[in-house]
Order: structure tokens, then C-alpha cells, then sequence
């Protein structure tokens, strides 16, 4: 009986250490498919269509305000408005009278410049593409109003 016993013990040790050597090549396999899967999903992330699209699906309008002898309006207020949404942005020209809107959608806007002491200037129809940067230079002229 004692040696049945002593048998038992070893049987049952011998058994708890295949069930903990089951147990961790269990983890193991486990713990490689996650470390897979992450590895694949990063890789495809950097592929993926989303970053891709973040970078590429709006545009940007700039340009530069001066008046009629080509001299920067530094401070000229500048609103950019698509015309099919009527969703519209002002911005102030920099020092050099330049402005600049990016991440606007792709359509067709109206841009319109105005400064203290000047007469407004609207431009039409400006067609934006996607990641489209069309630049508003020469025709964003303000003139001095005529005084009567």
C-alpha cells in the first residue's frame, strides 16, 4: 500500500508537470499570435487608405493681398467661403500680407479680401482640388476707394 501510494504521487506529479508544460506552450503560441497580429496591423497601418486619405483629402487656398501699385497689405481680413456649403473662414493677412487656409474640402470658393481704406475685392469661382493649393495672387489687388 505504501508503494501504491508513493506510485500515485509520482503519477501525479509527473501529470501536474505535462499539465504545466501544456499550460505554457498554450501562453507561448498565444502570446506569438498576438505579437503577429500587432506586427501585421502595424504594418498594414502604415499602407492603410485612412492616413492616406487624411493627407490628401482636403486643400489648401493662400495668397498674398496687395493694392493697385503691387505694395502688401499687412492686416487685410480675408474671407474664404465655399460656395456650395457657404461654410466660410476669415483670417488676417501676415506682415508680408499673405494668408494661407488649409484643410478646407475640395469645392468652389469666394474669396474676398477687405482692408481699412480700401475698396473690397471679391474673387469667384476659384476651384479647389483635392490636396489643390490654388495660390490668389495678382488678382487679390484692393483699390482705394474714390473720394468725391
Amino acid at each position: 500500500m505504501v508503494r501504491s501510494a508513493k506510485h500515485s504521487c509520482e503519477n501525479a506529479e509527473a501529470s501536474d508537470e505535462h499539465f504545466k508544460q501544456d499550460i505554457l506552450e498554450i501562453s507561448m503560441t498565444k502570446t506569438r499570435s498576438i505579437i503577429t497580429a500587432i506586427a501585421v496591423v502595424l504594418a498594414l497601418g502604415s499602407f492603410w487608405p485612412g492616413n492616406l486619405a487624411a493627407q490628401g483629402l482636403f486643400g489648401t487656398i493662400s495668397g498674398a493681398v496687395t493694392d493697385a501699385t503691387g505694395a502688401v497689405i499687412p492686416n487685410a481680413a480675408v474671407t474664404i467661403t465655399n460656395v456650395d456649403t457657404n461654410v466660410a473662414t476669415t483670417i488676417t493677412t501676415n506682415g508680408s500680407g499673405d494668408y494661407s487656409v488649409s484643410g478646407l474640402n475640395p469645392g468652389i470658393y469666394r474669396v474676398e479680401a477687405s482692408a481699412k481704406g480700401f475698396k473690397n475685392e471679391v474673387q469667384n469661382s476659384i476651384v479647389l482640388e483635392v490636396d489643390g493649393n490654388p495660390r490668389q495672387v495678382s488678382s487679390c489687388k484692393l483699390v482705394r476707394p474714390l473720394k468725391r
